[in-house]
């Protein structure tokens, strides 16, 4: 997990978490973010996720249970019971009038938590590329 993460990562130390020993992970991201990571020596899950960007804190826990049986009934999907809608059928039958219209206008934080207006970005080219991570967060990016 380590080896594929963005910026700079070390191991730190040990530490018991939840009454198991763990191994701390820290990822030092770019713009002064670090994430700090509780990986489980026995299972290797991680145990416990902490983000630290400036002043903000988000610690997120895990809870993961191993060994127990699992009803598969889980695990079926059933579109009808849902009454999920297919996505490509639906795209098919889109209405060609919103092409080449404008987006409407809505406000996003970015990854410094700014806040960034559609309309603000407006010229000759805009790409919105909606990068969600672990934390949900997204970012617009202009070009």
């Amino acid at each position: 997990m380590l080896d594929q993460a963005r910026g700079v990562h070390k191991i730190v130390e040990k530490d018991l978490f939840a009454e198991a020993d763990c191994t701390l992970g820290r990822i030092e991201q770019d713009r002064g973010a670090t994430q700090t990571l509780w990986i489980d020596n026995a299972t290797h899950l991680v145990r416990m996720d902490v983000f630290e960007h400036g002043s903000q804190r988000e610690s997120l826990f895990s809870v993961a249970a191993l060994g127990e049986k699992v009803d598969v009934g889980l695990f079926v999907y059933d579109p009808d019971a849902t009454h999920a809608a297919n996505r490509r059928e639906l795209s098919r039958q889109a209405p060609e009038s919103l092409k080449g219209k404008s987006a409407p206008d809505f406000t996003l934080r970015d990854l410094e938590r700014r806040q960034v207006r559609l309309s603000d970005l407006r010229g000759p080219i805009v790409l919105l590329d909606f990068c969600g991570n672990s934390r949900g967060k997204c970012c617009p990016t202009s070009n």
